[in-house]
């Protein structure tokens, strides 16, 4: 599941991004694909619902093609919508905007988490899981009325990226923006340097004689840091600058190692996971913004900018999701 929601979103991005440079209106783009893309979680819940006990190889085809054809769709639509945020919100407010819509959006994802526990526990497979994504199959489709109310402003200026050429306009793009290339570099390195985290927990256990519910304590208060410190981050950043806010974070991760090789107990493990909560919530923020500031730095697409992003740094990338973590909800 994780390699279909990172491959099938990431691939049909430089498809989007070409999209972007045609389309009337982003809003009613974004809606329509939306729509689109909802169609084969349907077919999907509905082959759970009525083949998943007696066809349960099928079923499982069904889910990974539908969710996998729902997650492309999100890819194909995702640089226009961040097109869309870069011609609605003003940068200096680009970073607080994505830190209230993460810290909003991953407050909600755990009362979620949440109900959906009870909601499997009550009922018996395959109906909890019914449930549960025709659930969010609702929530995320009302929530498109939202969306349709945004005040977009119109698309006069002529796009400097030829559909035909999606491929060359990225390599150029890459060619001719250092700054923009650096980013990439080091939000390579970052993801390489990042891998400690996943050990954290394991070390914890093996080594140090942490039980399963310290590790889930441990989880909690990394998703619940993570969520708090992206508000915070959001309103630093016009002030600190997104490329500060970035280093901010990485610098931030690199005591949360340093503290869990120097200080090894179950309790310090703690500070740990806040302090590697503290770095994820400024990777979000920027990874949201800074490809919007440096295309309209250099006078291209936005959404160019957002597409070779996400399709560059998605090999390395175990959340190349992130551009999008409150939006896919939304636009998805």
């Amino acid at each position: 599941v994780p390699a279909i929601v990172s491959i099938a979103w990431s691939v049909p991005q430089l498809l989007g991004a070409s999209v972007a440079t045609r389309v009337t209106s982003r809003k009613w783009y974004i809606v329509y694909t939306a729509i689109i893309g909802r169609i084969p979680l349907m077919v999907m819940i509905a082959v759970i619902w009525l083949f998943a006990v007696e066809y349960p190889t099928a079923t499982l085809a069904a889910f990974f093609v539908g969710f996998g054809l729902f997650r492309a769709i999100s890819g194909v639509n995702t640089p226009v919508y961040f097109d869309l945020v870069g011609v609605t919100i003003h940068p200096r407010d680009r970073g607080r905007f994505i830190g209230l819509n993460q810290f909003l959006g991953g407050g909600l994802g755990a009362l979620a988490l949440v109900a959906g526990r009870n909601v499997l526990d009550a009922y018996p497979f395959p109906n909890g899981f019914v449930i549960c994504f025709v659930t969010g199959l609702l929530v995320s489709s009302v929530s498109l009325i939202w969306l349709v109310n945004v005040r977009e402003p119109a698309i006069t200026s002529t796009p400097t990226t030829n559909r035909r050429q999606i491929l060359a306009d990225a390599r150029r793009v890459l060619s001719r923006d250092r700054r923009f290339r650096a980013y990439l570099l080091a939000r390579a390195l970052m993801v390489v340097a990042g891998m400690a985290s996943a050990f954290y927990g394991i070390h914890a256990t093996r080594e140090l004689g942490a039980s399963d519910g310290d590790v889930a304590i441990y989880t909690s208060i990394l998703l619940a840091v993570q969520n708090a410190s992206t508000l915070a981050w959001g309103a630093l950043a016009n002030r600190l600058r997104l490329p500060n806010v970035l280093m901010g974070g990485t610098l931030v991760g690199g005591v949360a190692s340093a503290v869990a090789l120097v200080w090894p107990s179950i309790g310090a493990f703690a500070v740990v996971f806040a302090l590697t909560g503290v770095s994820m919530g400024a990777v979000i923020v920027v990874d949201g913004a800074l490809p919007l500031a440096f295309a309209e730095a250099s006078g291209e697409e936005r959404s160019l900018y957002v597409a070779v992003t996400n399709t560059i740094l998605s090999p390395v990338d175990r959340k190349s999701t992130r551009l999008n973590s409150s939006h896919e909800w939304i636009s998805r």
